[in-house]
């Protein structure tokens, strides 16, 4: 029986791709498919967003996939961190989150914050970051502002 392995989409999909290949993988991977080839007939590698992976995993679709820490704590589900992997799509150092203003603006700290619309793509790990800051703040995220 096949592992089921999810891949993120999108901007780390080449990174991944490379990342099997240095392990000795060969992984043919087109743009059309979320269903890429690997030259190991043990693994079902599916390529799936990474916001939705832990999910997947949570739920029992995949028997592992990867995915970012920022969207493992963004979704809140109960899954077991195997290893750490680090690279991305231009580097192989970490990734960081940060807080941005505007040069212009006046804000310099996170308490300044209070009563501002704050966008973002971590709602949940941004809400609880600015509760343990005692900020009380607007959250949008930012994809769905872009719809509207």
């Amino acid at each position: 029986m096949a592992i089921k392995f999810g891949l993120p989409k999108g901007s780390l999909q080449a990174a991944t791709v490379e990342l099997f290949r240095r392990a000795g993988f060969v992984l043919d991977n087109t743009e059309r498919s979320y269903f890429p080839r690997i030259d190991d007939p043990e693994i079902e590698p599916m390529l799936l967003r990474p916001q939705e992976m832990a999910r997947y995993v949570e739920d029992g679709v995949l028997d592992v996939g990867i995915t970012g820490y920022d969207w493992l704590r963004e979704s809140g589900c109960t899954v077991v961190e195997v290893a750490e992997l680090r690279y991305s799509k231009s580097t192989r150092n970490a990734i960081r989150w940060v807080l941005a203003v505007p040069v212009e603006s006046d804000i310099r700290s996170v308490k300044q914050l209070r009563g501002q619309r704050i966008a973002t793509e971590l709602v949940k790990v941004t809400k609880k970051y600015l509760a343990d800051n005692g900020v009380d703040a607007e959250q949008q995220n930012r994809i769905a502002e872009r719809v509207r």
